[in-house]
């Protein structure tokens, strides 16, 4: 069956006609692009009288009925945008109404087909505010239901036309394209606006636009299309008388009508910003035409003003960026820094909140300002006189190699340079600042070498100029390593890991940092070496940062962080500890609840929401000290925390303990942890360590086989004792037995043996109290020197009396326990510290007088049995496996 055969031909439908089961396709798009033109291909009827021209022959919205197989399409024609007889508030106007008349009858669209000549590239500022307006009235819902449409093919050369194509994908319809929509060629025949129209299928969905204008109730100006589209004024309608041949416009008569208008719309006009901004876009013209620099000045002037307006943020980032580029060019003819400086705060300013369309003209702007800002640096050298190479010479620049090796060794091995976004390694980094201008200003500033001022002056230049940033984040897909970084970080796709490092990178500019450190790409991951080390000095290089900026990838702006997968990874919380100033980033990266404090470790309310969420008080949060005290503690910190190799889990513990241990990716968790456990027992023989409850540990007895146990709190300091127990003849007896215990060895490991002080008391007597079920016994056990227990045991024990019986409850003991200053007399806390209940470690022993804990996953609370009995405890150091 021919085409023809299937088609009849079209009648003019009345909108009170139009059925919610007919097929119903909206037709938009710019004056003179051809949606009349397309709309007669579908229906088969002859042009429209006038449908050649540039002007729309379309003056109203008309729906135009055809059958196909059975199924009756309505296609809606609409006046076209960019009409300079028509306003686009106007036409906006029209459609709308029709749209909001459909959607109160339950009619919905099957689609919107948007023409687009592929001939007209001339006119990028018009065009994008075209596209803006239609994203905004079909809203990202209904983004499916957009085909865009390009025509004209055969009026373009087709090497030409593809290329226009290509860069309407990358920049225009960009945002469009990722929201759902579809572009589609469009030939001129009635063959392919079928198969255009097949590609949209029989799906119906409302536009945004008839949401609120029907469901919400919204007034047309202030929906979310009306705020740009409604920007139509008195500029537009004074250029309306425009007709020179050929359609194009005198640029003097236009620039002349439109500071008319500028001067009819005042200060706090509604329509004020779009006449400044025409009226700039036409100065910008006749400058590149050959205008002069007072051209320049005149758009550099009025996007200032436009900006002043206060427009939306999609109309503000492009306001931004061109102010930029109009910057950079003027910076690039006359070569004065304030120029390059604004142009490079604008950039950052545009990049923050840039809609998808302009991402990469903000990377591009950002990208040219900071390696014109380098080159700057580089060509400065020369510039500054030249010092002399005496001996005071030689002196000056020792003093300054000196203390920029002295600082430099405590940056990462790698930094990203962020106004070039490059990855320089040491040598580049001070490379950097030896061809700049502070190295130089130095030479030529510095007289008086035994000025106590003058070193310290060249510290402060120095350090100033190495300070860097690091990022603190929970690792995504797709994140940048350092064999992806060749030349630039912001020569990276917008990948979301790589977007993620630009994003940082420009921030660190937008404070003002040169250098930016992140643990994606800086670390080269395949150096086994290089690995060690990085760990190794993580924690400094934290501590050492000028600012930490933490990237909340799962925090909305208007969310609380208490709930940010970032509080449960392990290495978050040596960043957090380490960092000394920091700043939260939400999603997209507006700052956490909008504080704009210097510092969020500083700010009251963030600072209750910290301690809140991590369980850490407000003296390690503001000012920490890495070490092996107080290990139960942070132990206790990382207890809730996870890590993707099982490894890290201790691997990321190392820098808060301050210990060096060799980094063995390949060993087991508990391996991991047990020798770090052993080297924080050793270097600080603190016994707070074993108080735990829960499964022991292959590597040793005495430690857990996760950080999980350590949520309990401490164990083994419970409620003080009575001090009315004890009398005057306990007190006589006091010093001598903390003078014995005081006498033994520091718990410390030999090899995977603990050697451990303790007061051991040996069980005399074990008996079964019930029948044994499957997984745990109840016994009644007596201990020397200890009231006596009843325990539920996941073990079996050897029943009977003294002297058989190879089973001992045991106390740890350290001085630390007693709270004594150093080289104080702990005997006055003794006898307090042994009235209290006590965690109890079951030690089982054997021949070879090695002791094992056993039933580690029991809580085993004991108490002294009188205290008489304190002055016969046991003071042994035992070696347990």
């Amino acid at each position: 069956m021919s085409l023809a055969s299937t088609l009849r031909s079209r009648t003019l439908v009345p909108t009170s006609e139009i059925r919610p089961d007919d097929v119903v396709i909206l037709v938009m798009g710019k004056t003179g692009s051809g949606m009349s033109n397309f709309i007669n291909k579908l229906t088969r009827m002859p042009p429209e009288d006038g449908a050649d021209q540039l002007f729309s022959c379309t003056k109203d919205v008309c729906a135009y009925g055809c059958f196909r197989n059975g199924k009756r399409f309505i296609f809606v024609d609409t006046p076209g945008f960019n009409n300079p007889k028509m306003p686009q508030s106007k036409v906006l106007e029209k459609i709308a109404t029709w749209l909001e008349e459909t959607y109160k009858r339950s009619i919905m669209l099957t689609g919107l087909l948007y023409t687009h000549s592929i001939a007209d590239s001339s006119r990028f500022a018009t065009d994008m505010q075209s596209f803006q307006l239609l994203g905004r009235l079909c809203g990202n819902e209904a983004a499916d239901r957009v085909q865009l449409v390009t025509t004209m093919w055969d009026e373009e050369d087709q090497l030409v036309a593809e290329q226009v194509e290509r860069t309407l994908k990358k920049t225009q319809l960009q945002s469009l394209i990722r929201a759902g929509a579809r572009l589609s060629r469009f030939d001129n025949t009635s063959e392919t606006a079928w198969n255009i129209v097949r590609e949209l299928g029989n799906t119906k969905k409302a536009l945004l636009l008839q949401k609120e204008l029907v469901d919400m109730r919204t007034m047309l100006k202030d929906t979310t299309a009306g705020r740009i589209g409604g920007f139509e004024g008195t500029s537009r309608r004074l250029a309306a008388s425009r007709s020179k041949k050929g359609g194009r416009t005198d640029l003097e008569e236009t620039i002349a009508n439109q500071r008319a208008a500028l001067r009819l719309t005042p200060p706090g006009h509604q329509e004020r910003f779009v006449s400044l901004v025409n009226l700039a876009n036409s100065l910008l013209k006749q400058f590149i035409l050959g205008g002069t620099l007072a051209d320049l000045d005149e758009v550099i002037a009025f996007r200032r003003a436009a900006l002043d307006c206060n427009p939306p943020t999609p109309d503000r980032c492009m306001c931004l960026l061109d102010l930029a580029n109009c910057l950079l060019e003027k910076y690039q003819r006359l070569g004065m820094d304030a120029d390059l400086a604004e142009a490079i705060k604008h950039a950052r300013t545009a990049s923050i909140h840039c809609p998808l369309e302009q991402e990469e003209s903000c990377r591009n702007c950002i990208v040219t300002c900071v390696q014109l800002k380098a080159r700057k640096c580089r060509a400065s050298a020369p510039t500054v006189q030249p010092v002399d190479s005496g001996a005071g010479s030689l002196q000056v620049r020792q003093m300054i190699r000196n203390i920029v090796t002295e600082i430099t060794k405590t940056l990462p091995l790698r930094l990203l340079n962020t106004y070039t976004g490059a990855l320089c390694d040491r040598d580049a980094q001070i490379s950097c600042f030896v061809d700049g201008v502070q190295y130089n200003e130095l030479l030529s500033s510095t007289r008086d070498l035994d000025d106590p001022k003058c070193k310290l002056s060249i510290r402060k230049t120095v350090s100033k100029f190495f300070g860097y940033t690091t990022l603190s984040h929970r690792w995504g897909t797709g994140e940048p390593l350092l064999r992806n970084i060749q030349d630039s970080v912001y020569d990276l796709d917008s990948r979301e890991g790589f977007a993620k490092l630009q994003n940082f990178c420009v921030l660190s500019l937008q404070h003002g940092y040169r250098w930016a450190w992140s643990d994606t790409c800086c670390i080269d991951k395949d150096s086994s070496s290089e690995l060690q080390e990085a760990i190794g000095s993580m924690f400094s290089w934290y501590r050492y940062s000028s600012l930490m900026v933490v990237h909340l990838s799962d925090v909305s702006p208007a969310t609380s962080f208490t709930n940010s997968v970032w509080f449960k990874r392990g290495w978050t919380l040596q960043e957090l500890l380490a960092s000394p100033r920091v700043l939260f980033y939400t999603w997209d990266w507006s700052l956490y609840r909008g504080c704009t404090s210097p510092n969020h470790k500083m700010d009251g309310n963030i600072l209750t929401e910290l301690q809140e969420v991590t369980q850490i008080g407000e003296p390690q949060l503001k000012d920490f000290s890495p070490g092996v005290d107080d290990a139960r503690s942070k132990l206790q910190w990382a207890s809730t925390r996870h890590t993707t190799r099982v490894e890290d889990v201790a691997y990321s513990l190392f820098g808060i303990f301050q210990v060096s241990l060799p980094i063995i990716y390949g060993e087991t968790a508990q391996g991991a942890l047990g020798r770090l456990l052993a080297e924080v027992i050793s270097q600080s023989g603190d016994v707070s360590v074993l108080d735990w409850v829960g499964e022991a540990s292959p590597f040793h007895s005495c430690f857990p086989t996760s950080l999980t146990p350590y949520q309990a709190a401490p164990r083994m300091q419970s409620a003080p004792s009575d001090p009315s127990n004890h009398n005057d003849v306990d007190r006589e007896k006091e010093p001598k037995l903390y003078k014995t215990l005081v006498q033994l060895p520091s718990p410390r490991f030999v090899g995977r043996r603990l050697v451990l002080p303790c007061i051991v008391h040996r069980i005399t007597r074990v008996k079964l109290l019930e029948v044994p079920s499957t997984t745990h016994h109840n016994y009644e056990i007596v201990a020397s020197g200890l009231a006596p227990l009843k325990l539920c045991l996941s073990c079996r024990l050897q029943e009977g009396s003294a002297p058989g019986l190879p089973y001992a409850l045991v106390r740890p003991w350290s001085p630390k326990l007693l709270d004594v200053p150093p080289h104080g007399d702990g005997s006055g806390s003794l006898l307090e510290w042994l009235g209290r209940p006590f965690n109890a470690l079951l030690m089982k022993s054997s021949l070879h007088n090695e002791y094992k804990r056993i039933a580690s996953d029991c809580l085993i609370e004991a108490h002294m049995q009188d205290p008489a009995s304190f002055a016969n405890c046991e003071c042994q150091t035992l070696e347990v496996i």
